[in-house]
């Protein structure tokens, strides 16, 4: 394990059958070299050379970068579209035209409402700040206690009305403040104790039409990610409507607890999206402003040989080489399931025991 190792490309050789063979990887080693990285220090072009390092494999290569940064590789090592590579100044060692392509996610939201009282269940709690008795209460005895959950107490999984016959939408309700991902999120979560989030998760999109494509031949730099949400993807209105049914049923529940008592009506109130957002049209501007997702996949997506976009066949070997593969989100076909950690943990187990077989001749 190499950390501060930035890889640059896989390296190539072609057997008698014109097959890629992948013999290794070319990596710069320092620190911060990554353009995602906020501490990034640019190396000029002529200066890489003092700290570049190439590392030679026995038997294969597998890429585990993700949903964005294995695609990337891919392109930057010679395979994928043909025209996207070219246009980029790189050989085109396999033209495999679904490269970074078939890219999927989820869709998530929030509605936050502000009590009138604190939580008690976190009252005592500073959250890691010094002198906290909540952390100390745990490290005492785990059990039961705040800091051993994750923090939700209640989920609710949803078909939508509109939709198949299995669960789409998992509604979930914690203590504390979360609108989405955004820098500073987590501080802003815990200013207060006196919050509630629900948040909805849309899963099984309808959308496979996002992309991930290369700004550059230069590995330092990111990709272009673009996840064609709602209007500019497939079956954007599907999901958009499966998300607002998900959000009307977190409005209907702080609703029917006012009604019950367990909130003031007086005082308790919804800050986000707010009262203001309630025509169809406002609810669906909101989520397709506010939409988020974190469980980005499916870019190098495993298929059947005759299939023009896929990457990897189902031992997760790239097509036209003979020895590397892909472990990790970017080649499920479809997101899976609502949360994708189960999966990636079969995947993972799967591709554990193929590689395991290979390199004792039995695969």
């Amino acid at each position: 394990l190499q950390t501060h190792a930035l890889v640059e490309r896989v390296v190539f050789t072609r057997d008698a059958d014109e097959q890629l063979r992948a013999t290794g990887v070319e990596f710069l080693h320092r620190p911060h070299l990554y353009q995602a990285d906020p501490l990034q220090e640019e190396v000029p072009m002529p200066q890489r050379a003092a700290i570049r390092h190439m590392v030679k494999a026995r038997r294969e290569v597998i890429l585990a970068g993700g949903a964005f940064n294995s695609p990337q590789l891919l392109m930057l090592s010679g395979i994928g579209p043909r025209a996207h590579l070219e246009a980029h100044g790189l050989p085109v060692l396999l033209d495999l035209p679904g490269v970074g392509q078939n890219l999927q996610d989820r869709y998530e939201v929030s509605v936050v409402t502000e009590w009138d009282k604190d939580f008690s269940i976190a009252q005592d709690c500073t959250f890691g700040e010094p002198g906290d008795p909540c952390l100390d209460e745990y490290n005492q005895s785990p059990a039961n206690r705040i800091y051993a959950s994750n923090g939700l107490i209640v989920g609710i999984k949803k078909r939508y009305s509109q939709g198949r016959d299995h669960p789409e939408l998992f509604v979930f309700g914690s203590p504390g403040r979360f609108e989405g991902y955004a820098p500073g999120f987590a501080r802003k979560g815990l200013m207060g104790k006196n919050y509630f989030t629900w948040a909805i998760l849309k899963g099984f999109s309808q959308n496979d039409a996002g992309s991930v494509q290369l700004r550059s031949s230069d590995p330092t730099q990111t990709p272009a990610i673009n996840f064609r949400y709602f209007n500019d993807g497939h079956g954007g209105d599907y999901d958009l409507d499966a998300v607002k049914e998900g959000l009307e049923l977190a409005r209907a529940i702080n609703s029917r607890a006012r009604q019950l008592g367990w909130l003031d009506q007086n005082k308790d109130h919804e800050i986000f999206p707010g009262p203001q957002v309630q025509s169809e049209v406002a609810i669906k501007d909101f989520i397709k402003k506010e939409a988020w997702g974190h469980h980005a996949s499916c870019s190098n997506k495993m298929g059947a040989p005759d299939d023009a976009l896929a990457v990897v066949d189902s031992q997760c070997k790239v097509y036209g080489t003979t020895n590397l593969r892909i472990v990790d989100a970017s080649v499920f076909p479809k997101i899976p399931g609502l949360f994708i950690v189960l999966p990636l943990f079969i995947l993972a187990e799967k591709a554990s025991a193929e590689i395991l077989q290979a390199a004792r001749g039995e695969g």
